[in-house]
């Protein structure tokens, strides 16, 4: 067997040269730990209640509401810049943010908001490395109405160092 050593060297020399030149950067990590779980330009979800198949989510194009450190306050139903709701399925297998598709997850009942204020900011935006951002929101004195008229009353509900930004492929 014949090894060309020149080329081997100098694709090793290559290899080394240009891997010098990465950009050296890390996540910009928020203090504190992470409450509730997200996605995406972004979506915000967590388990609600006492019931593991019933979630409270937020969604909402990032890029629409200039979002900084700062918290900005918005109308929890102003449905051109938010969708929200409290879902309940049939398993405690959670539809968002995730890969594994369950076929058996079905929606069984959902709320929509009829009024609440949502607080929104952005602890730790995207980096030089990546797309991943950081997500603080809270919703408040809020009510979610089903079909029939139920209610439920939502005092208070906080997310905390989010991760988002990524997509699952």
């Amino acid at each position: 067997m014949h090894v060309n050593y020149s080329l081997l060297l100098g694709s090793l020399l290559a290899m080394l040269i240009f891997s010098s030149c990465k950009e050296k950067c890390s996540e910009n990590n928020p203090p504190g730990t992470q409450q509730g779980f997200g996605c995406g330009n972004f979506i915000l979800y967590d388990e609600f209640g006492n019931n593991d198949s019933v979630y409270i989510w937020v969604t909402a194009d990032r890029n629409k509401l200039a979002l900084t450190r700062n918290w900005r306050q918005y109308d929890l139903t102003d449905t051109s810049l938010f969708r929200s709701g409290i879902y309940r399925y049939n398993t405690n297998m959670t539809p968002f943010c995730t890969d594994i598709v369950n076929v058996s997850n079905v929606l069984l009942h959902q709320w929509a908001p009829v009024s609440g204020k949502l607080y929104l900011s952005v602890p730790a935006d995207r980096s030089s490395c990546d797309e991943i951002y950081f997500m603080n929101a809270t919703i408040e004195d809020a009510v979610f109405r089903d079909s029939a008229g139920n209610e439920i009353i939502v005092d208070r509900k906080d997310w905390k160092n989010v991760r988002a930004g990524f997509t699952i492929p």
